[in-house]
């Protein structure tokens, strides 16, 4: 089998993969508690007020109890009509997917980014009924972690490249990071994976100017070396005499 037909065979594998995982989890039902004034209740009726055109709502004591990011999730979701589950599901294997593509230079035959996908896609949390099928802000979180991930190390694999394409993978990390932030408190979890991503990258190109440089620097030192021996040496045309 060719290299092409092998990758086709594997993407469809995925593909029917993902497929089976939206069938097995499509009879999950969507439930929330009615007392969890600061969780499932305070989304509902911020995704509410947001759908009303209310922002979120009256300002009290939980306004910002939560970020906003899931409230308006919620909104946007029931605004298109989909399933609630459908859509997270169809999420998380779309940053699992986003995050397998970013990783390609390193897993570079399409049988290790399908062990890959697939390891991602069998996560036991986006399985979990009792989770999933609750309004609770980690099941957007999650696929929200990763494309962080995904982001920076695209970033980090065009840092040669024009900022055309570096463009693209900055604003997916820089989005992302922010709407985790806004999802949940304790984003700050991410920085050691951002910064250490955002080191590399640093150091990276912090080493390639300094190869570009280095040429320069030195024929800018054989320059003023020379200087004193050329402004020495009398001009074409002229004659020097000596004084007295």
């Amino acid at each position: 089998m060719s290299p092409a037909a092998s990758s086709r065979a594997w993407f469809w594998t995925a593909v029917a993969l993902t497929v089976a995982k939206l069938w097995l989890t499509s009879g999950q039902t969507i439930y929330a508690i009615g007392a969890a004034i600061h969780d499932d209740k305070l989304f509902a009726l911020q995704a509410a007020h947001l759908l009303n055109g209310d922002w979120l709502g009256p300002y009290n004591q939980f306004t910002l109890a939560k970020g906003p990011f899931f409230p308006l999730f919620l909104a946007v979701v029931f605004w298109t009509g989909l399933p609630l589950i459908l859509v997270q599901q169809l999420v998380y294997a779309g940053a699992a997917a986003t995050l397998t593509r970013a990783l390609r230079p390193w897993f570079t035959s399409a049988g290790a980014q399908f062990a890959l996908y697939t390891l991602l896609l069998a996560n036991p949390m986006t399985w979990d009924a009792g989770n999933l099928g609750r309004l609770m802000r980690q099941n957007i979180y999650t696929p929200l972690a990763l494309l962080v991930v995904a982001g920076l190390v695209r970033l980090f694999h065009h840092r040669r490249e024009s900022w055309r394409k570096q463009a693209v993978p900055a604003a997916l990390g820089g989005l992302a990071l922010g709407w985790c932030w806004l999802t949940r408190e304790e984003s700050v979890w991410l920085l050691p994976t951002t910064g250490l991503l955002l080191f590399g990258l640093a150091a990276s190109l912090g080493r390639e100017l300094r190869s570009h440089w280095r040429p320069l620097a030195a024929g800018r030192a054989r320059a003023r070396r020379a200087a004193p021996a050329r402004a020495g040496r009398p001009r074409a045309g002229t004659t020097r005499f000596p004084r007295g």
